[in-house]
């Protein structure tokens, strides 16, 4: 039976013919928002965006007229004149022509992986029919305050998730983590302010946010502290071989430390289901009602006061050295804008790649080519091609972000990562107690302590 799943309203999903493991693959990434059968009345309620459609196993294998290998990207693709393809072992994926008019189709093949390119594939193009609907979808993870929306947001690993979290341990509850959708108001919220949606991605949670937040012991599931617990029997002899310096260790400590390493990677993280956090009140009731966006706070990840950084990996000690007397500053919410744009752009550069080989491989060739006259480049609107190009996208969102955020309050908080989360979002809680007033345009600082316009 065929499936559909609408996005915050703003782009719908259609899976035809799908597979057990794909639906159950598809509705568990895309909690909250429900998957349902595609009956008569939810195929009226409007026509999809994109398509993820199941090849039958009896239908031809694609010809393909070139083969893309791995740049170091990890991925492999191959052109069949029209369409690129991307691959995986003896199996294949079709990816939208992204000029064609109606639906993006992405056509898989039996046994291919459909669960490896839900995030990083599937959702950028999700990401831009948001934009195609006037919306605009940011790295970002969001809490509710006061029924309202607050934006945590910064490059990758500068502590979103795990600020987000310590305010909801301290009564905010989280409304989304990874990505979130701003768009106008939809009713729900008047027309003339901003719009905040969860857009659907699981969340990740290390091992070292446990100590600091110890609420969250109750969401995690078994396989979670499994994982934590072998990272945690694994830590101290791989922090052992790294204080070595790297010319006395010898090719079987190298070896041991390269695996151990590994280890770690998989066991620092653990997914929990935001519905676990629900049920300890850490998580938003009604995650798919529209909350106001009243403020956004931009985290920037500093050296320590000794000007030293850190990988992140393993637990090691929070840093609980207290916080400057005035943390956050006021900035432009062009500036902010154009950061949000750019640490967007960074997380879907899987998709970049993609597009990348499709420009590479559609070039039009000579017709007396040696592949036989396959002239490449899919047919349809150049122009819609064009505005979905890495270039265009970020144009787009730096725009349109820095019209919502008029008047929207927009500050900067800079502290070491990894650290106590507990005392950013302190900070954070301080200064919202301060918006008095609905609207207000900024939020608490101390005098001076601004980033100047650019």
């Amino acid at each position: 039976m065929d499936r559909i799943v609408d996005v915050a309203g703003h782009a719908r999903l259609v899976l035809l013919d799908p597979p057990p493991s794909v639906v159950q693959a598809v509705a568990r990434r895309f909690d909250p928002y429900p998957l349902v059968p595609a009956t008569r009345t939810t195929v009226e309620a409007g026509a999809p965006d994109v398509i993820l459609e199941a090849v039958p196993a009896s239908a031809p294998r694609p010809r393909f007229v070139e083969v893309l290998g791995d740049t170091g990207d990890g991925l492999v693709t191959a052109w069949d004149g029209a369409s690129l393809h991307l691959l995986a072992g003896a199996c294949s994926c079709e990816l939208p022509r992204i000029g064609e008019a109606g639906p993006l189709r992405l056509r898989y093949r039996p046994d291919f992986p459909v669960w490896s390119i839900l995030g990083p594939v599937l959702g950028p193009i999700l990401h831009g029919v948001v934009r195609e609907r006037g919306g605009a979808v940011v790295h970002g993870s969001a809490v509710e305050v006061d029924g309202e929306a607050v934006l945590l947001a910064g490059w990758s690993e500068s502590g979103k998730t795990e600020v987000a979290l310590a305010l909801a341990a301290g009564g905010a509850p989280l409304l989304s983590d990874k990505w979130t959708v701003l768009a106008p108001g939809d009713g729900t919220v008047a027309s003339t302010d901003v719009g905040v949606l969860p857009f659907p991605s699981p969340l990740s949670v290390r091992r070292w946010v446990i100590d600091a937040l110890p609420e969250l012991r109750g969401a995690l599931p078994a396989v979670a502290r499994v994982q934590f617990a072998g990272a945690a029997a694994v830590s101290p002899v791989a922090a052992a071989l790294r204080v070595r310096e790297h010319p006395a260790r010898g090719p079987v400590e190298a070896l041991l430390l390269g695996a151990l390493e590994g280890a770690l990677d998989l066991g620092e993280r653990a997914s929990v289901p935001v519905s676990r956090l629900r049920r300890l009140g850490l998580a938003a009731d009604a995650p798919t009602r529209e909350r106001r966006l009243r403020a956004v706070v931009l985290l920037q990840a500093k050296p320590t006061d000794a000007g030293t950084a850190t990988d992140g990996r393993g637990s090691g000690p929070l840093r609980s050295a207290p916080l400057r007397s005035a943390p956050l500053r006021s900035v432009d919410r062009r500036w902010a804008a154009r950061r949000l744009a750019r640490s967007a752009e960074a997380e879907r550069r899987t998709w970049i790649d993609l597009l990348g080989r499709m420009a590479y491989a559609a070039e039009q060739r000579p017709v007396d080519d040696a592949s036989g006259g396959a002239s490449g480049g899919a047919s349809g609107d150049p122009g819609r091609t064009e505005l979905w190009q890495p270039a265009a996208v970020r144009a787009a969102d730096e725009e349109r972000l820095a019209s919502m955020l008029t008047g929207i309050p927009i500050v900067e908080i800079a502290a070491p990562f990894p650290g106590d989360p507990r005392r950013l979002a302190d900070a954070i809680r301080q200064s919202l107690s301060g918006m008095t007033a609905r609207g207000e345009t900024e939020m608490p600082v101390a005098a001076g302590d601004r980033r100047p316009r650019p």
